[in-house]
């Protein structure tokens, strides 16, 4: 679970590298390697190691107890640290749920947060003391002892023994401050860090007893650094320079724990290995490894897989199909994904495939509900009788407020769900309250934004508990969509609605059966269109009648090809040789004009498919495109009567539409006819019942 930060460091977590490096979030490095890193790139300063350096076979960090007292202008000291904290914000102890006193110090910094937000920052001080002998033994320490996902060193100057790194652990980042034998460790909770020790960090605000800034990043050069257990009792730590000055560029390093003075093996990658990137594939007790290469702009290259030689203690290059590494990694138990991997979902079965007849009666949805909104969609009532069913509760900000403060797990879903998207079922916040499992004790369900334009959620179900406290039982992910609590005869079920990507409208319902706070059933009501009733709703001239009645008769046809994205060509204009490239006198004036048209499709949450139509010098015609009731998707020119028609199909409802003509002549626009399509819609159900995987962390 999240939480578990703060109730011990040293979880069972060996690895740290991985997908956000791949991401552009790390800062650079300065121009030019500190000594300690150069001894460990470069060939002519290696014999600068002594002895002791090529031997030594650890590195260790300690922990020291130590708490925050205050100090002079209202600032924090926390052994050689200073933290002065902006005005009107007051550090307090937290002893929340999940918090354990021996790994660190955790402190809500009350008036830090923004306006928008109801809960406080929290962070997390720790010390150590710190026995290296260089950077890279340093490294391999901060990885072992406190384990998290990602390891980034952010500056370093050997001489005067500074280092700064940053380090990320599920849901937390970690600023470690190294000033000779004396370190620091300062969390923060990742969605915080924009109001937290992260913001106090870049405004210069965590000084050293000397009062100078702690925290110092260099611009140009970066090191990344991951460590694995590839086989019992043998450790690399893996080792990624990049920037310049650095010499052999995109080569990952392997080095053996404790023997730092050469790698013992050198790999090409832009990438540090991830979690899921190491497998046991041939099943010898030791852990094989698969590269992506990536490019400088960002696209991934072929995927290369390495065999763990135990003999040699290398690895060694594989020709294994990508399938095969896939297959492999779903039943290979691995150790490292102990953290990575939290809830499972499960194995979901359709009836229709096969489930025996005893247990088709014993399914827990109801097929009356089922059919009751299978009619209402085919009504278009379906808003109506869902909102009639809905029983459920949307915490106030108070109460969320509450919830943070006594419950770290429940803050971490918190830090993330103001603010999502309401919905046509008016869920105003991100925190619902109804008895999902239907045991008589009240549950919540929180949905968190996962980030990026994609829109997923994280969606986690917190089963109340008898003493009421709460206990997180399920996780999944789920794409943007409406969700509430609908109760049918004395049951409650969660609903969300099924929504169509491209389109951002939604076609359907999903219903989910709850029992003690794990997922045991899934059915599905979806809309079909069952045919059209098709009208010609406007005609302004008996010119136009013969065209607008034959757009009607094939407007249907239209509509279906418009959901492939497929473009349609009229009798007026003609295809320019370039695919998507057109000819066609628009405007009428005598001259054709050469246009671009096809369907853009969305990759996003924020915007949905449509027209994309590029015309120089001519941005009227856009105008025109977007001046209907819906959102465009296709454009085509007929003739008649001597004149180019233009006409635009729009998407006014998931399987309804328009087709507005106009007709163009000079800079101006006129419609001239519109042809309505009014979807008759039937409705398919299906359901899906779970039959194995873990149901809770």
């Amino acid at each position: 679970m999240k939480g578990k930060l703060f109730t011990g460091l040293a979880a069972l977590l060996c690895f740290a590298a991985l997908s956000a490096c791949s991401q552009g979030r790390n800062g650079g490095e300065e121009s030019v390697l500190q000594q300690s890193v150069s001894k460990l790139f470069k060939k002519e300063t290696q014999a600068r190691l002594t002895e002791i350096e090529k031997e030594r076979s650890s590195a260790v960090l300690t922990r020291i107890d130590a708490v925050p007292v205050p100090g002079e202008n209202g600032s924090l000291d926390f052994g050689g640290l200073k933290l002065r904290l902006p005005e009107g914000v007051t550090a307090a102890l937290w002893e929340g749920k999940g918090v354990n006193p021996e790994h660190g110090v955790v402190l809500e910094l009350a008036g830090a947060e923004p306006e928008e937000y109801v809960l406080p920052p929290l962070v997390c001080l720790e010390q150590y003391r710190a026995e290296y002998a260089g950077e890279l033994s340093l490294a391999a320490a901060i990885l072992k002892e406190l384990q998290g996902d990602e390891l980034v060193r952010r500056y370093a100057d050997e001489k005067a023994g500074i280092y700064t790194f940053q380090l990320t652990k599920e849901s937390f980042t970690c600023y470690l401050l190294v000033r000779g034998g004396e370190a620091y460790a300062l969390w923060e909770i990742t969605s915080e860090s924009d109001y937290s020790i992260g913001d106090l960090l870049q405004k210069g605000r965590v000084c050293w007893d000397t009062q100078e800034n702690a925290w110092k990043e260099a611009k140009q050069e970066k090191v990344k650094y991951g460590m694995a257990e590839i086989e019992p009792g043998f450790s690399l730590v893996f080792c990624l320079p990049s920037g310049e000055g650095i010499g052999e560029e995109n080569r990952l390093w392997l080095y053996r724990e404790g023997k730092f003075a050469v790698p013992v093996q050198k790999l090409e990658s832009r990438l540090l290995p991830e979690i899921h990137d190491f497998v046991d594939v041939n099943g010898d007790g030791a852990l094989d490894l698969r590269l992506v290469p990536e490019d400088p702009y960002g696209r991934q290259g072929r995927e290369s897989f390495y065999i763990w030689n135990r003999e040699k203690q290398l690895y060694e290059p594989e020709d294994i199909a990508a399938e095969d590494w896939e297959a492999a990694r779903k039943e290979y138990d691995n150790p490292l994904t102990e953290s990575w991997e939290t809830v499972s979902e499960g194995v979901w079965e359709s009836p229709a495939d096969g489930l025996p007849e005893e247990e088709k009666e014993s399914l827990r949805i109801p097929q009356a509900l089922l059919d009751e909104i299978s009619i209402a969609f085919q009504e278009r009532r379906e808003l109506e009788v869902l909102k009639a069913m809905t029983d459920d509760r949307m915490l106030s900000d108070e109460e969320v407020r509450e919830l943070g403060a006594e419950d770290m797990e429940i803050r971490l879903e918190l830090t993330g769900s103001k603010g999502l998207y309401a919905g046509v079922l008016e869920m105003p916040y991100a925190v619902m309250e109804a008895d999902l499992d239907n045991d008589g004790i009240l549950d919540l369900w929180m949905e968190t934004n996962e980030g990026g334009s994609a829109g997923y959620r994280s969606c986690s179900f917190f089963q109340g508990q008898a003493d009421g406290s709460y206990q997180m039982t399920y996780r999944t992910l789920h794409d943007k969509e409406e969700v509430a609590a609908i109760c049918f005869e004395g049951k409650y079920y969660l609903c969300r609605t099924a929504y169509d990507y491209g389109l951002k409208q939604y076609h359907g319902v999903d219903l989910y059966c709850y029992e003690e706070g794990s997922c045991v059933e899934q059915a599905s009501v979806r809309m079909t269109e069952e045919g059209y009733q098709v009208e010609v709703a406007q005609c302004t001239d008996s010119r136009w009648e013969a065209l607008a009645e034959q757009t009607a008769s094939r407007s249907a046809q239209l509509r279906r090809q418009a959901d492939s994205w497929e473009n349609w060509t009229g009798s007026a204009e003609q295809e320019a040789g370039e695919e998507d490239l057109y000819i066609c006198d628009l405007d009428n004036d005598g001259t054709e004009e050469e246009y671009e048209k096809y369907v853009w499709m969305t990759s996003s949450d924020h915007s949905f498919n449509h027209l994309s139509f590029v015309c120089e010098g001519h941005e009227l015609l856009e105008e025109m495109i977007w001046s209907g009731e819906g959102f465009p998707l296709m454009l085509w020119a007929d003739e008649a009567d001597g004149q180019n028609i233009l006409q635009v199909l729009t998407i006014t409802g998931i399987y309804d539409y328009e087709i507005d003509a106009y007709l163009v002549t000079g800079t101006e626009y006129e419609r001239i006819y519109r042809v309505t399509g009014t979807a008759e819609i039937g409705t398919e159900q299906e359901r899906k019942v779970f039959i194995d995987g873990n149901k809770g962390e």
